[in-house]
């Protein structure tokens, strides 16, 4: 356990000059690939939540809006 944590560790060290180097020279291939790499799952991440709340969430609002409005139990949703 002692001998993952301290690799763990002197490749950390390793790794933050080497990031630190690729952000400051945004012109390297190195670079492109580091910025691809790093936004690209945040692209998907938002895609699909975005569909998931258009998909899901809108629906469950105007339908709770729509049976509060026909006079039945007010539902949790303010209007």
């Amino acid at each position: 356990m002692f001998l993952g944590t301290l690799v763990s560790r002197v490749l950390g060290l390793v790794r933050s000059p080497l990031m630190l180097g690729a952000v400051l020279t945004m012109t390297s291939p190195a670079a492109n690939a580091f910025d691809v790499a790093n936004k690209l799952p945040n692209l998907i991440y938002m895609v699909v939540v975005g569909g998931l709340v258009n998909a899901v969430l809108v629906p469950a609002i105007v339908r709770a809006t729509k049976e509060s409005r026909d006079g039945e139990r007010p539902s949790s949703i303010n209007c």
